[in-house]
């Protein structure tokens, strides 16, 4: 999901309601850290050592090895040296190995630790003193600050609140040199009241992860989902996560089966954000189907189909809708491929007219004629009249498209015209095995508020692939992959239109572009 794990010598927010196991990703973290050799420290500021202790018992966590450093700050009732008032004061207790992975020596505490006192007095609860006791085990490599929540009771000002928890990410990032996960606590949608009321935590670290929980049929279940990770292409889709006893585990590991369905190459539709979500394009050889919800425009991913296809030199079978008129499709690829009439002089372009909109051109143009309306009358709208008005239409067209494969674009809605539901499913059947090139890709294009519900299962039942394509309540444009044997199955994109070609944009992760820096050399690209 994040493309190697977290950008280095940065800090990343993970949020989520108790329960969620913000704690138990934090310490599996550090886990990794102690197995890579690196020194790891694990602050909380809700349990004690010992408490820590039985709460990851169930996890194959090694807390007593010599890398892993866990700090515990409190605020406590008690009195301060300056004015002897009983205020909040801080209440810490430390434990921690040698540490020694050839960095430079910090600070040890004893294995006991102990409470920060001066005297018979304690130290007040600020930014200043926590940091006092956490700058101790600098340099570090990995730390996780569990929770920030528990820092609330620090300032009822939320500037210096806000102020208190940029500095402590500066602490660990600039200081420590570390890679930091601080967590927070999440009420429903909302970071609990004092952790960030405009969003603050969010927008001063590199990243946010999420975890919660919510009922599936009945049961509750965990997710996790990456929110935001700066420079970072990383996954936006929402997993779910399991527990056992090394620590939390992200599934499915795959959306989509084995690639075993088909070996060749998928056809590339022409715009890179829609290859990038499919898994490199169309599924050749299969069959595809584009919903739409009859507000969105879809004409444009098809006709940036219809040019790939041209390009690629295959034959092109269009059955369009009422409202991709020849000239507006000639508007919009003439520039790009040449003409409507000159890709149908060059068989290259094949037209099946059941709406009434191609009379201009009479070649390699088709249409069901008057005199196939008439013998269907006579025989009742038979199946197998309509097979054989279908396969003369289709064998001139192969006959003119020699050995090419084609790209056969079909809108359902046009169908309804001539043909009763019923007939649609009997000819597509029989079609890709009597008619089709085993090659041959079939798209599908259809409103399924304007088809009997069944005949729209049926498609989607039919296509190996499903997109779907919608208009949303503040007037954009979304995309989604809800089927396919390959891409990123379940993720929606952006839709853009623009005024150059391909006319239309469909939104993709940015790459990474920003590495980490700090004070130690590192890879660029590398992740922690």
């Amino acid at each position: 999901m994040l493309a190697g794990g977290l950008p280095e010598e940065r800090a990343v927010l993970l949020i989520g309601g108790p329960g969620t196991g913000k704690s138990t990703l934090g310490m599996q973290f550090l886990q990794d850290g102690i197995e890579r050799g690196e020194s790891c420290l694990f602050v909380s500021t809700e349990q004690r050592p010992d408490e820590l202790a039985d709460s990851f018992a169930p996890y194959d966590f090694d807390l007593e090895d010599e890398n892993l450093a866990i700090e515990t700050v409190h605020a406590t009732l008690g009195e301060t040296l300056e004015d002897e008032q009983t205020e909040l004061v801080l209440d810490s207790l430390g434990e921690r190995g040698s540490m020694n992975n050839g960095a430079e020596q910090p600070f040890t505490r004893g294995s006991e630790g102990g409470d920060r006192t001066f005297g018979p007095f304690s130290t007040p609860f600020e930014q200043e003193s926590v940091s006092a006791v956490l700058e101790e085990y600098a340099p570090c490599d990995r730390v996780v600050f569990d929770s920030v929540s528990g820092l609330e009771a620090m300032a009822e000002d939320p500037q210096v609140f806000r102020r208190a928890v940029l500095d402590f990410i500066r602490l660990f990032t600039e200081r420590f040199g570390a890679t930091t996960l601080f967590t927070a606590e999440e009420m429903g949608q909302q970071i609990a009241e004092g952790v960030g009321t405009s969003g603050m935590l969010q927008f001063n670290t590199h990243g946010v992860i999420r975890l919660w929980r919510e009922q599936v049929d009945g049961d509750f279940h965990r997710f996790v989902q990456v929110r935001k990770m700066r420079g970072v292409n990383h996954e936006t889709r929402a997993y779910e996560v399991e527990f056992d006893p090394r620590g939390v585990h992200v599934v499915p590991e795959r959306w989509t089966p084995a690639s075993s369905v088909t070996e060749q190459e998928p056809l590339r539709t022409g715009i890179s954000g829609l290859d990038a979500l499919c898994g490199g394009g169309l599924v050749q050889g299969g069959t595809a189907l584009l919903e739409h919800d009859g507000l969105a425009d879809v004409n444009p991913l098809v006709v940036n189909m219809l040019v790939e296809a041209v390009r690629r030199d295959d034959a092109l079978v269009l059955l369009p809708p009422s409202n991709l008129e020849p000239d507006r499709l000639d508007r919009l690829i003439s520039e790009r491929i040449g003409s409507i009439e000159s890709l149908l002089k060059d068989d290259q372009l094949f037209v099946l007219d059941l709406v009434g909109n191609w009379t201009q051109y009479d070649y390699n143009v088709f249409s069901i004629t008057d005199r196939d309306r008439l013998l269907r009358s006579i025989f009742g709208g038979s199946e197998l009249l309509m097979s054989y008005q279908m396969k003369r239409i289709f064998r001139a067209m192969n006959s003119r498209r020699g050995e090419k494969q084609a790209l056969i674009i079909t809108y359902t809605d046009a169908m309804l015209q001539e043909l009763t539901p019923k007939e649609i499913r009997r000819i597509h059947q029989w079609g890709k095995k009597k008619l089709f090139y085993p090659e041959d890709t079939v798209l599908f294009v259809q409103n399924p508020r304007v088809m009997q519900e069944q005949l729209s299962e049926f498609f989607v039942l039919d296509s190996q692939q499903v997109l779907r394509t919608w208009m949303h309540d503040r007037g954009l444009q979304y995309v989604k992959l809800e089927k396919s044997p390959m891409g990123h199955l379940g993720s929606s994109k952006l839709v853009k239109h623009v005024e150059y070609p391909p006319y239309v944009r469909i939104q993709q992760s940015h790459s990474a572009t920003q590495p980490a820096t700090g004070k130690r050399t590192r890879h660029p690209n590398r992740r922690t």
